[in-house]
């Protein structure tokens, strides 16, 4: 009975232990040299959402263009090297979104200077041999 007791007291020992030690690590870096990057809910940010005019694509390529779209606006945010930042495509009643957040950057102004730099997209549609027809009317506002 004696030494069962001992087990568990050295159970509870390293179980305070390790929760010690998440709590507070001994090793600063652990969370990398920056340590924790908080995201917009803790940090603060811009949330800024742009609708878009998609009125002269075909409904058939709507979802299709609005994807190309999120991928470049994500490849030129990343680009700018801000991380943790979100661009996802919101769809309401047959109108297209997008939203953006941007964890860190307060100034709402800076961020649409930072994000203003794709204001208007073009799509244009290549044919077989390689040559750019009439643009597609879907812009970005």
């Amino acid at each position: 009975m004696r030494s069962r007791n001992i087990y568990l007291l050295i159970f509870i020992l390293a179980l305070f232990g390790f929760a010690l030690w998440s709590l507070v690590p001994l090793d600063r870096n652990v969370f990398g040299r920056e340590g924790l990057r908080l995201g917009l809910d803790l940090a603060g940010g811009s949330y800024l959402v742009y609708q878009t005019d998609v009125s002269g694509i075909e409904p058939d390529n709507r979802d299709e263009i609005m994807e190309g779209v999120k991928g470049v606006i994500e490849r030129r945010i990343n680009a700018l090297g801000i991380t943790e930042s979100t661009v996802q495509i919101q769809k309401h009643e047959g109108e297209h979104s997008i939203v953006i957040q941007i964890p860190g950057i307060a100034d709402i102004e800076k961020a649409k200077e930072m994000v203003g730099l794709f204001t208007v997209l073009e799509f244009r549609e290549q044919d077989a041999a390689g040559n750019f027809t009439v643009p597609a009317t879907g812009t970005v506002l």
